[in-house]
């Protein structure tokens, strides 16, 4: 409590401390599955250990050099194959693809899980992805409580009854 109240981790003892966790503890990664995304949002910007990890993880992998191409024997009409990579380089008006997946792995990483939404036209084609809060998302289970089969947000200060519901073909 005192390290997360201080807004500093200066040892490891003040982390797990600020995780609930005892020294030692063997269920400790059970135990972290039961944070809050703000808990483990404060972790991470008020940690000088973790912040700057998953920072550079998620920095380093973002920036790496994607290359768009057809797979090994298959023919792609060339005008296709170059609508696809300059789609890939600029998936949203507003974004690159790096910074696209920079978002996404901060989630991944941050949260423990990551949401990319595709978003489509009138006919169906994708024209869109952004990385999303993917603490505002939750499955839609099955019948068997096996897959999921859509997804719905419940964004922060939304009454639960309006949720936006998505296709699970719809989000990664």
């Amino acid at each position: 409590k005192r390290a997360l109240d201080s807004g500093r981790y200066t040892s490891w003892d003040e982390w797990i401390g600020a995780l609930g966790m005892a020294r030692g503890e063997t269920k400790a990664l059970r135990r972290v599955n039961k944070l809050s995304a703000k808990r483990l949002r404060d972790i991470y910007v008020k940690s000088p250990i973790v912040r700057p990890c998953v920072d550079s993880v998620a920095r380093e992998i973002s920036h790496l050099a994607w290359n768009v191409k057809a797979e090994k024997g298959a023919f792609v009409e060339p005008d296709k194959l170059r609508w696809l990579k300059d789609f890939v380089s600029r998936p949203c008006a507003t974004k690159t693809f790096s910074v696209v997946m920079q978002e996404f792995l901060h989630d991944l990483l941050v949260v423990g899980k990551g949401v990319i939404v595709k978003y489509k036209n009138l006919q169906g084609f994708v024209r869109e992805f952004r990385a999303m809060d993917s603490s505002t998302f939750d499955p839609i289970p099955d019948e068997q409580n096996l897959d999921a089969i859509g997804y719905q947000q419940a964004l922060v200060g939304q009454s639960p009854e309006n949720v936006t519901i998505f296709d699970a073909s719809e989000v990664v």
